[in-house]
Order: C-alpha cells, then structure tokens, then sequence
C-alpha cells in the first residue's frame, strides 16, 4: 500500500486551505519546466498579491536551494528534505523557531506542501537502483504549478508600479512649478499669498509619506485646481507686460521702416552723382569751337 499523506504531523490542524493545497498538488495537469530562479524573483514582485512576506521568500529560496536542478519539471523530484540546521544556514543563520513559522506561512499561502513522514522527520527512501522511491519533506509542485499565475501577478505589479512611479513624477513636477509660480507672483502682485504658500507647503510635506495611486491622484487634482487660482492673480500683470511688449515691437519695426527708407534714398542720390557722362560726336565739338 502506498500512502501519500494530507495532513501535517504533530498539532497542526487541517485547513481548507490545506487541502485545496493538496487537491492542487494531486491534478494531473503536467508541470510546465520554468526556472525556479526566475520564478523566485517573479514571486518576490508579486509577493502582496499571495499573502506571503519578504522572510517568507527568504526560507523559500532556502528551499529551492536544495533542488537539485535549475528548473522545476515533471521528471525531478519536487519533494525536498532538508534538515533544520541546512535551511537555518541556507536563509543565512535563521532561528529554528521562525523557520517554522515561515514555512507555515509557505504552506498558508498555497506555494508548497508538507509530506510529513511517519514520525515527521525528513528524509528519502532510496531504491535498490540508488534513485529515490519516496521522499517526505516540502513538496514544490504547487509552486511549479501555478508559475503561469506568479507571472501574470508580477506583470501586473511591475506595470502598477511603474503607472505610480509616473504619478509621483508628475506630482513632484506639479508641486515645483505651482511653489515658483506662487513665489513669482507674491513679487510680481500685491495680492494676499500667504494661502496659497501654505498649500504649496502642505503638498510638500505629503510627499514625505508614502502614497498609494489614489492619494497621488487626488494630489495632482488639488495641484491642478491651486495652478489655475494661481493663474488668475497673474493674468493681469501677464496681459500688462504683454502689452508693454507689443508696443515697443511696434516702434521697432517702425524704426526699421525708416531707415530702410533713409538708406533706399541714399542709394538712389548716389547713383544719380556717379551716373556715367554722356559722349558727344567730334564734329559737333568742332563747329562750336572753331578756334580750337
């Protein structure tokens, strides 16, 4: 008869996530080959999104660790059994007492299986060939079967960071031109700024903390709406130096006329004085000289 256990052993009590787990761990659908490594890392982006910390991660890759191979496949061995003191010097010296907590915690979130042995010890049972028959330790099939999940959830949070990474950016921006707007135009107007200092100091002070999307969003709006009050003290000394500017553009180009004019009139005076003379015929100079 052979056996493969669903329940842990000791006091640990069965869970419905427990054996969702188990049922997981036992379809038959074939376990794709992925990297484990790259699937860790994967993991570690979407670690919120499966309840598990970043501790958590680090007894994991203990785990992994002691996979005898690159990728996670049908044709390994997925159950691993390492000893306490090798996961503790795997996850860089980690207490006994939080490597179990951890693991339950591995376990909790659907990632991988216990296969407790008989007495819960961990080991493998070897063939007379000297391959493994049967193992009892941590299984990872879980884990490889839900790679295709871990990657979809990673996409996800990268592409969710970056979209707060932008919204941040532009807040920051927003916050900077509003600030020297409002500093512009408390030298430039007598109107009463101290409201609007206030508020821009107010938008600086938030950005101390850590904000989520809809915080950022409601930031920008109340930048957006500060901006266009700003905008509306401003204005008019906008349209008087524009004014201002437009008339003496106008007196330029009158000046320009004018001397285009002078220096047209000049031209033509000069032309007239260096005009070529005109050649009389011989004859003609004779008869009016005779004498010469």
């Amino acid at each position: 008869m052979r056996h493969i256990s669903m329940t842990p052993f000791g006091r640990q009590p069965v869970t419905a996530g427990l054996l969702a787990t188990h049922t997981l761990a036992e379809a038959p659908a074939p376990v794709q080959a992925c990297d484990k490594w790259a699937l860790l890392r994967d993991l570690t982006v979407a670690r919120q999104a499966f309840g598990v910390s970043d501790r958590d991660l680090v007894v994991l890759a203990a785990l992994l660790s002691c996979h005898p191979t690159p990728k996670l496949t049908e044709d390994t061995s997925l159950i691993v059994f390492p000893s306490n003191a090798t996961l503790s010097d795997r996850a860089h010296g980690m207490p006994e007492s939080t490597l179990r907590r951890h693991i339950a915690a591995l376990v909790q979130s659907g990632l991988i299986l216990r296969r407790d042995s008989p007495n819960g010890k961990r080991y493998a049972r070897r063939s007379a060939s000297g391959r493994i028959d049967r193992a009892f330790g941590f299984d990872l099939r879980p884990l490889a079967l839900r790679a295709s999940e871990i990657t979809m959830k990673a996409d996800e949070a990268r592409s969710a960071a970056h979209e707060l990474r932008c919204y941040r950016e532009a807040v920051v921006i927003g916050i900077r031109d509003l600030t020297k707007l409002v500093i512009w135009g408390a030298e430039q107007t007598s109107a009463d700024w101290t409201a609007l200092k206030d508020a821009c100091k107010n938008l600086q002070r938030g950005l101390r903390r850590k904000l989520d999307l809809s915080q950022l969003q409601s930031m920008e709006l109340s930048i957006r709406a500060l901006t266009d009050q700003v905008h509306a003290l401003i204005a008019p000394q906008e349209a008087s130096k524009t004014s201002e500017m437009s008339g003496t553009v106008i007196q330029i180009e009158r000046h320009q006329q004018s001397s285009n004019k002078d220096d047209l009139e000049s031209e033509q005076s000069h032309k007239k004085r260096t005009r070529a003379p005109q050649s009389i015929p011989l004859s003609l100079i004779l008869k009016a000289t005779p004498d010469i």
